[in-house]
């Protein structure tokens, strides 16, 4: 038998039975915090407080900061994976 046809359904009813520990920070909350702050960042960096008032710049700063969110959520999974596959034993 193929196991890797079972691995999503089982994944899924882990997660309805267990769900989120209450006590470890979710990866969507890192990242919408990690967004709300570059935001503000930008905002005030590229002097942008009223939204509409220099549209250039605003384009700009949202591109950017779909650019760094989006690395981030590449970078930081693909190094612990990179990580944990060179110190496995079975690997």
């Amino acid at each position: 038998m193929n196991l890797h046809i079972c691995v999503l359904p089982v994944s899924f009813l882990l997660d309805l039975l267990l769900g989120d520990p209450a006590w470890l920070y979710h990866p969507i909350c890192l990242l919408g915090n990690g967004i709300s702050f570059l935001e503000k960042f930008l905002r005030t960096a590229g002097g942008c407080q009223k939204p509409g008032e220099h549209p250039v710049r605003e384009t700009i700063c949202g591109g950017i900061l779909a650019l760094v969110m989006v690395a981030c959520a590449f970078v930081v999974p693909w190094a612990i994976l990179f990580v944990l596959g060179k110190s496995w034993p079975m690997a």
